[in-house]
């Protein structure tokens, strides 16, 4: 009867910590992001991410004062243009317009 009951502590001792690590699993994903943010002092910015397929994306990101479009895909992350401030603003990100004359 010893070991039984001793087997038995032992089980819930096991669930009580597989459900903290489940609980704190579960918190990380829900929560985690806040965690991870930078700050406004931050030198680099991830200005904006276009997923172009399941693996493939492209980055606008911003160092310093420099703004880099950046390729990411499953070889790596490819430079592949460093672009204007006022090409970044939300105006100028409006599609074109067609000319109709």
């Amino acid at each position: 009867m010893d070991f039984a009951l001793q087997a038995l502590k032992t089980f819930a001792a096991l669930g009580v910590v597989v459900a903290v690590l489940l609980g704190a699993s579960f918190a990380l994903k829900r929560w985690g992001h806040r965690l991870t943010k930078g700050s406004d002092k931050a030198w680099i910015h991830v200005v904006e991410r276009r997923y172009l397929g399941p693996k493939h994306s492209l980055l606008l990101v911003r160092v310093a004062e420099e703004t880099l479009l950046l390729g990411l895909s499953p070889q790596g992350l490819s430079f592949l243009a460093s672009v204007d401030a006022a090409d970044t603003s939300p105006l100028n990100r409006a599609e074109p317009k067609e000319d109709r004359s």
